[in-house]
């Protein structure tokens, strides 16, 4: 059988098409996150701004937050779930996560339990 060199060509160019037409969807696609991203972030501060100008006109937090805002100007507090996982950096990871257990501030490490200052950081 006598290879088709035309045939060839033309079945590697679609396959590379196929493969173009979704870098550029990621590409759009990337380029829209990155859009709302920044949209969101100018939204932020107009939240922030107006719910200042609300206080200056006389609103009080607890009064905004009663008719069931929240204060844009604090930030929220998450924790992290981030958990030691096997994976072939597994003693990396497991010391990572440990240091991430340990770490805190003195009064956080106090109220978890901490009985004076010589326990604090040696648990």
């Amino acid at each position: 059988m006598e290879l088709n060199e035309d045939q060839v060509i033309e079945k590697a160019q679609a396959a590379l098409n196929d493969r173009v037409e979704v870098v550029k969807t990621l590409v759009e696609t990337s380029k829209r996150r990155e859009e709302a991203e920044a949209e969101a972030e100018e939204l932020a501060k107009e939240e922030k701004r107006l719910w200042r100008e609300a206080k200056r006109i006389g609103w009080t937090s607890p009064e905004l937050k009663r008719v069931g805002l929240k204060d844009p100007t604090r930030a929220s507090r998450t924790r992290s779930t981030r958990r030691a996982t096997k994976t072939n950096q597994g003693d990396e990871t497991e010391a990572s996560s440990r240091q991430d257990q340990t770490e805190g501030t003195v009064e956080e490490q106090r109220d978890e339990g901490a009985m004076n200052p010589t326990e604090i950081n040696s648990q």
